[in-house]
This record gives C-alpha cells, structure tokens and sequence, in this order.
C-alpha cells in the first residue's frame, strides 16, 4: 500500500486492514500451511514457534538517496517522523522521504528478542500454562535462556502435563549451551555436523537462531565484535572469488558460502557493517535467483528457503515481477512431469519444483484471484506427490 507522506495511516487503520486481510485469507492460508508442512523440517520447538509468531504492518521509508528503512512510524512532527527500527529510534526529514510504503512483516524485523518478548509477555493470561510455553519457546529460538527457562518453569507449575516436555526443553538448552560454551578463552572444537547446522552449507541453510545462540556464549563484547568484521571479511574474499570460478557447482558453493558469512555479519551491532551485509545479501541472493535476466533458478533445496527469505524484504512491485516468473515456471514444469513415469525420479523432481514455484507465488502474490487458482494447484500437485 502506498501513500503520501501528509496521509499516513494511523493505528487504527493499521489494525483495521490487518484484520480484513487475516478474514479474507484465512481459510486459504490454513489450507496451505497443512499442505506444505512437509516441506519443512521443522523441531518441535521451532514449528511452535512459527506457529505464534508475531505478524505486524511494517512502515517502508524509501528515501531520496536510494536507501530504504524498515520500521515503524512512532511519531510525527512538522519536520518529519521517528521511527523506530532494531538498532534504536531514528529521526527521518519530509524533504529526504521518496515514497513510503506499509507491508506485513515479522515484529522481529523490528523489534529485539528482549522487546518483542516483552510485548508478548504483556498479552497473554497469566495463567494460561499453553501461552507460557509457547513464550519459552520464542525465547529458547532467541537465545534469551533465562527468560525461557522462567516461562517454562511457569508452564510446568500451572499445568502438570508440561512436567516431561518442560524438562525435556530444559535438557536440550543446558546441551546446546554445553556445545557452544567458551571458558576462559579456549575455544571448543564444533563438530562439523553441528557447524553445517549453525553456519549453513551449499545444502543447509544458515540458522539464525543457532547461531544467536553461539554468539550468546560470547563474554568479552569486543571479541564478539571482532568475530563479526571477520565474518564480513571471509564473505567479501568470497565473494571475489565467484567470478573467477568457472564451474557451476563450484560457483553457487562459493556464493552460498559468502551469503552465509554477510547474514553473520548483519548480527553485528555496528551500523555500517550492518547496512553492508545486508546490502550484499539483497545482491548475492538477486545473483541466486536470477543468475541471467529474464532467467530464474529453479527453487530446489536450499534455494527455495532463500528465496522465500528474499522476496518478504523487497517492494511489492518486485515481488510481483518475480511471481509472474514462477507461476510460468510452475505451470512449464507441471505440463512437462505429465510426460513421464510417475515412477520415476525425474517426475517426482519437476513436480516439486512445480509446487515449490506455487508455494512461492501463493505467499507473495497481491492478487487474489491468482491466490484462489494457485491453491487449486497446490493440492493438486500435493495430491500426486
């Protein structure tokens, strides 16, 4: 939605059109996270946690020097407005304001684990034992260790029934905290299964709330610091190194790998490494998805992860763009699994992707007659598979 700086929408407004778009869409989005569950591997704790998330409507300031910020309008004034993003409150003149824009978005955008958390904390019944839960959960998936084992705790006291799963969640935090432990300054040894799954691979994507938690175990701040500006060192070296590779394999492995250390190093607390790491995902993800224009990856494996990751940053006009291409993809690539065994891997691989493209398009898409036609073919791509 876009509107001039002089007509901004106010709060209620907001909750308004939030709670139109929730009645409009519901039955179809209940419909398709049934069916696309299985393509997520979610643990129990991390499902529990999508499923409580917080969704609100993000104010998109796109300024006149190219740069774009994401956040909230908590003020206006006759010179401008404050808003208020992840790092803090930032005051943004008229005369610099383009255009903005209003668009869903994970609170976590723009609000910290700590403030989120306590928003939550204010909205739940005090003696509901599932919400308790449910809060320890979030907190567990943000490193916020403390406060997770107190709303545990508080689930458990409440509810007998959560005693084993109580525990169990207590056991695995006292684990992980173990693996990533660093005391006086000596280093663990990570094994390389659980550095796949912290820091990602060309197969595995990049785990943020593990890797929260690494950094957690951090004591000396500086260090942190410089661990990050290292990270954004190793990704900018391999990100040199991209072009100079010839081979396709070798090329995405080495671009995945310098994606991999930018999303490390957008964890760091210093701005401007920040605004870069960032910057270069937007770029090395654009690189991933469209190698060619006009030509786009097909969203296997990692890559749909990515994708769906990248198209919940950008305008609502680039989304689109890229939902005309995969619904032509979905549609190519389901036509072409009708010519092959049902038996065969080939068939089982293009109908994936075929279903992967309407997922795609399905989140992001702001036309709802194309909502209501790609969910016919989701099912019936889910139905054969």
């Amino acid at each position: 939605m876009i509107y001039s700086n002089e007509k901004l929408k106010t709060q209620n407004a907001k909750i308004k059109l939030k709670v139109q778009n929730f009645l409009k869409n519901f039955k179809f989005c209940t419909v398709v996270l049934h069916l696309s569950l299985y393509t997520l591997r979610f643990t129990g704790l991390a499902l529990a946690s999508l499923l409580i998330s917080i969704s609100l409507y993000a104010d998109i300031i796109y300024l006149k020097n190219g740069e774009k910020l994401e956040g909230e309008i908590i003020n206006t004034t006759k010179e401008g407005y404050e808003i208020k993003v992840k790092s803090g409150n930032t005051p943004i003149k008229k005369e610099d304001i383009k255009r903005i824009e209003e668009k869903p978005t994970d609170s976590l955008k723009i609000y910290s684990p700590s403030e989120e958390y306590q928003i939550r904390l204010s909205k739940i019944d005090p003696k509901d034992a599932g919400a308790h839960f449910q809060l320890g959960t979030f907190c567990f998936n943000n490193a916020l260790y403390e406060e997770a084992a107190n709303e545990f705790h508080t689930a458990k006291d409440l509810d007998v029934s959560y005693s084993q799963r109580v525990d169990k969640v207590l056991k695995e935090i006292e684990d992980l905290k173990a693996r990533l432990n660093k005391r006086e300054g000596k280093k663990e040894k990570i094994k390389p299964q659980f550095k796949r799954e912290v820091f990602g691979s060309s197969t595995s994507p990049f785990n943020k709330e593990r890797f929260a938690m690494f950094l957690s175990t951090f004591k000396d701040k500086d260090k942190k610091i410089e661990f990050l500006r290292e990270c954004l060192l190793k990704a900018k070296e391999l990100e040199k190194q991209i072009d100079a590779t010839t081979k396709p394999e070798e090329r995405q492995r080495n671009l995945f790998s310098a994606l991999d250390f930018y999303k490390q190093a957008a964890f760091s607390e210093e701005q401007e490494i920040t605004n870069t790491a960032n910057e270069a995902i937007k770029r090395l993800t654009r690189g991933l998805i469209e190698p060619k224009k006009g030509s786009l990856n097909k969203p296997i494996g990692r890559l749909y992860s990515e994708i769906n990751e990248f198209l919940s940053t950008v305008s609502i006009e680039e989304a689109q763009g890229y939902c005309e291409g995969y619904l032509k993809m979905a549609k190519d690539t389901e036509i072409e699994a009708e010519t092959l065994s049902v038996d065969s891997e080939e068939f089982n691989l293009k109908l994936r992707t075929a279903l992967n493209c309407y997922l795609i398009v399905y989140n992001f898409t702001n036309d709802p007659q194309i909502k209501k036609e790609v969910l016919t073919s989701i099912k019936r791509c889910n139905k054969k598979l």
